[in-house]
């Protein structure tokens, strides 16, 4: 949260104009859209479920009327046919061990055929006698003419019925010699002798798919989805895939409802919409899986319009964001070019009002600002230039340049004459070095001329040390031509006498050289004194760069280094100055960086 609000703060102004008026626009937008969608989906599923409940009663009804038709014929065909209770009884006596003949087999053939001639879905109907022997319509070479020997949990059923139908689930019948791989669906029931109530055999109805496809037929796969009968215990009795769909386990392992009721399931990794409906009758229940998927078929083109309308509206927002926020941020970018010249040094500039709001008012007293700065500027500038002319013309009313020049040379006059050739030279030297620093007025001299005032500087101060102090000079023929700020040297210098050999008795060398790297000349004034720890350097560095007060210990040496620095950058700008290096006990380091012109390589 933090990091986006960073990220945001850190955006123009124009853009959070556009970013915010196009969420203004697609939030409502959306949670419209998005609540429209919602009750289009759920008004949908309501109508799907209604309109499936609906089927699945129809077809419950129907299955209960055709089982509870078939189940009351073939209960009074056994029930009223004497003959036919004669020949069970007849075979149910377990002192007959011998199988029925062809004629008893022929008249309960007839028997059956009269019941299920209309019937299709009704595919053999088996009565079995106690010992076993099968009557059945179905053709003899698919039919044994007994059951195997062993147990079945279908008779099992059957008995524990005690006398009432029993839908059977999908099962291979032993009793056939071909049939279906997945077998078939089976009615039956227990027959009672009718005065003794005893049990004197078994009737089985074996059903084809028909018996459910039947109460499909008028229906669309996509309005009952994938089809499904059940009984209480999940055994699977019919399936009708009407659409793609996972595997008969994955659907008989979830959690269908058990009585009237719709919800949905997640079955195999997609969302189904399952819709039950129970008999009590049967015992049965009809099941529909419709894929969610395929009842939001209809929402897809209300989806795609939506989504179409939210990107034209979002398109029209995003123009009319960015031409507002255009006409609204135009005024301040040109107040912040303006403003970013004026931080140049720029002062002189103006900013176009063509409106009376707020942006106008506040261009209007940028402009009023930067006349009043230009004014304070120029008149700062001049009284300066007035303060400095009057100091310089004090200075120079103070001395008489020439009668010091006389003085000196009388005095080098009457050194010689008393063969005191190193007064001479002293004065001389001393000379020289009033004559460059009071006489030239020139901002820029050329480098031989400042070299020289290093010497002649330089020849003085060894008549304090004892010639104890040694100045190497290291610059290229080539370079003394090339002009730079009077009085750069000689200060440096003084500072490596005063600071880094004033206490110390052992014999020192000050190194001053000059190179060029490309068009930037480097001079270097290097000590081998005592140097400066880092403490010290960081002090000095940042004394440079500003114009507070120095501590009273670095004073003297900060306020020369300052202000050394500081004419170089007022000359040729920031990027050329004073640097400073050194390290206690080996000495200090200051190199001045300065520009070379063209004409100057010449």
């Amino acid at each position: 949260m933090i990091t986006a609000l960073r990220t945001f703060s850190a955006w123009t102004l124009r853009t959070k104009f556009v970013v915010l008026f196009l969420l203004l626009i697609l939030i409502p937008l959306g949670f419209q859209s998005a609540i429209t969608f919602r009750n289009f989906s759920g008004a949908l599923d309501r109508q799907a479920i209604g309109y499936t409940e609906q089927i699945i009663k129809q077809m419950n009804t129907d299955l209960e009327r055709t089982l509870r038709d078939d189940m009351q014929k073939f209960s009074l065909m056994v029930l009223y046919n004497q003959e036919l209770l004669g020949i069970l009884e007849k075979y149910s006596l377990d002192s007959v061990d011998k199988a029925p003949d062809v004629n008893e087999r022929t008249r309960i053939f007839q028997y059956i055929a009269g019941y299920d001639f209309s019937r299709s879905y009704i595919k053999g109907v088996q009565i079995i006698t106690n010992n076993g022997y099968i009557f059945s319509n179905v053709a003899p070479d698919n039919i044994r003419p007994a059951l195997p020997p062993g147990r079945k949990e279908w008779i099992e059923r059957i008995k524990l019925a005690e006398g009432r139908w029993v839908i059977l689930p999908r099962q291979r019948s032993d009793y056939l010699l071909q049939q279906p791989q997945d077998g078939s669906v089976s009615m039956a029931s227990l027959i009672l002798e009718p005065s003794s109530a005893q049990v004197i055999g078994m009737i089985k109805v074996d059903f084809t798919d028909e018996l459910f496809t039947r109460l499909s037929a008028n229906y669309q796969n996509k309005q009952i989805g994938n089809l499904f009968v059940v009984n209480d215990r999940n055994e699977l009795f019919y399936r009708q895939s009407g659409l793609e769909a996972s595997s008969d386990e994955d659907f008989l392992n979830a959690s269908i409802p058990k009585e009237n009721e719709a919800t949905k399931l997640r079955i195999g990794g997609l969302d189904y919409l399952t819709t039950a409906g129970h008999s009590s009758f049967s015992g049965l229940r009809i099941v529909s899986f419709n894929p969610v998927d395929s009842l939001l078929e209809e929402t897809k083109p209300l989806l795609r319009s939506t989504i179409l309308f939210g990107l034209l509206c979002l398109g029209f927002a995003g123009l009319l964001a960015v031409f507002t926020s255009y006409k609204l941020t135009r005024p301040l970018m040109q107040l912040r070019r303006k403003m970013l010249l004026v931080r140049q040094g720029k002062l002189r500039q103006t900013v176009e009002i063509d409106s009376r709001d707020e942006l106008g008012h506040l261009s209007r007293e940028f402009n009023l600002m930067t006349e009043e700065i230009d004014r304070l500027v120029n008149e700062v500038y001049l009284i300066s230039l007035k303060e400095k002319e009057a100091q310089l013309s004090a200075l120079q009313s103070q001395i008489n340049p020439h009668f010091i020049y006389n003085t000196l040379e009388s005095i080098n006059m009457m050194a010689i004459q008393s063969s005191d050739y190193r007064v001479s030279d002293t004065v001389h030297a001393l000379g020289q070095f009033l004559r460059y620093t009071v006489d030239k007025y020139d901002r820029l001299v050329e480098l031989r001329e400042e070299l020289e005032s290093v010497l002649a500087y330089m020849m003085i101060q060894n008549n304090r040390f004892g010639n104890r102090l040694k100045l190497i000079v290291d610059a290229d023929e080539a370079y003394e031509r090339i002009r730079v700020p009077k009085l750069l040297l000689q200060p440096l210098v003084e500072n490596a006498i005063i600071h880094g050999f004033d206490d110390m008795k052992r014999e020192g060398t000050i190194w001053v050289s000059a190179v060029r790297l490309e068009e930037v000349l480097l001079l270097t004034v290097k000590d081998d004194g005592k140097g400066m720890n880092e403490e010290e350097m960081l002090q000095l560095r940042q004394s440079l760069r500003t114009d507070q007060p120095l501590e009273a210990s670095g004073q003297r040496q900060g306020l020369a280094l300052r202000n050394i620095h500081q004419r170089l950058v007022l000359i040729y700008g920031p990027e050329y100055g004073l640097d400073i290096d050194g390290t206690p006990g080996r000495g200090a380091s200051f190199t001045i960086t300065v520009p070379i012109r063209k004409e100057e390589t010449l």
